[in-house]
């Protein structure tokens, strides 16, 4: 007998994103925690952190398929992704199939397709992430870390995220 309705998390859950920016690489990425497992779908496009320490950025990426395991070298530790830039997926399946093949005919890689059909404000990460620790507001472009990643950027107005209290006006987060 049941016992209700219950939710189940895979260990690890892999993506494999395409940038939309040079260097225009298709990278894998684990997801997050915080979001439910069927939020993630091919076509939604993502903020990735790329790059280490104070040199690193967020950067636009299309997710283009999901697995539960990646071909990840020993020794490598795996990002995880840093949230998602809409609620549903922008690209539809076929459009994703469409520039995979594109990619493969021209020997490039499907972001560099992607780069080059989206419209220039649907290819950035623009985000301004700002930190209130001891009540000072501090600015992050890079803030994209297990710790701070529980939010998710909405293309609405002012509203409290259900996730670990999380407030957001349009254009600026607030990590709480």
């Amino acid at each position: 007998m049941p016992l209700g309705p219950y939710c189940v998390t895979l260990p690890h859950m892999y993506a494999t994103v395409a940038l939309l920016t040079p260097p225009y690489a298709s990278l894998t990425y684990l997801l997050p925690s915080e979001f439910p497992a069927d939020f993630w779908q091919p076509g939604l496009r993502v903020a990735v952190p790329l790059g280490r320490g104070e040199r690193a950025a967020l950067r636009a990426a299309v997710l283009l398929r999901l697995s539960p395991t990646a071909d990840i070298p020993k020794g490598v530790d795996c990002k995880e992704l840093g949230w998602p830039l809409e609620n549903a997926p922008l690209l539809s399946l076929g459009l994703l199939e469409l520039a995979e093949d594109l990619a493969r005919r021209q020997g490039l890689y499907p972001g560099h397709i992607l780069g080059h059909v989206l419209p220039q404000g649907l290819r950035l990460a623009r985000a301004r992430l700002r930190s209130i620790k001891a009540g000072q507001a501090t600015a992050c472009s890079a803030c994209a870390t297990a710790s701070s990643r529980s939010l998710i950027l909405h293309q609405t107005k002012a509203a409290v995220h259900p996730c670990k209290g999380m407030r957001k006006r349009v254009g600026v987060i607030a990590l709480l």
